[in-house]
């Protein structure tokens, strides 16, 4: 599952199913996105594409996914 304790925007899991990122009330499972201007892609590749590891806070220079 997503489940996991962390604050809100923080990365909590990455697998190859997708990428759980803490909310205020539980977590997110993100399995696809877009980068501004590219294509969607699976969420897990964009996080090894841009070394994007557990405990980064989305938002914050290391693990920025705006």
């Amino acid at each position: 599952g997503c489940g996991a304790r962390a604050g809100p925007g923080a990365i909590t899991a990455v697998r190859s199913d997708g990428i759980s990122v803490a909310t205020g009330s539980g977590a997110l499972c993100v399995e696809d996105l877009q980068a501004e201007g590219g294509r969607v892609m699976a969420a897990a590749d964009f996080a090894r594409g841009r070394a994007i590891t557990v405990g980064a806070r989305l938002g914050s220079d290391e693990g920025e996914l705006t």
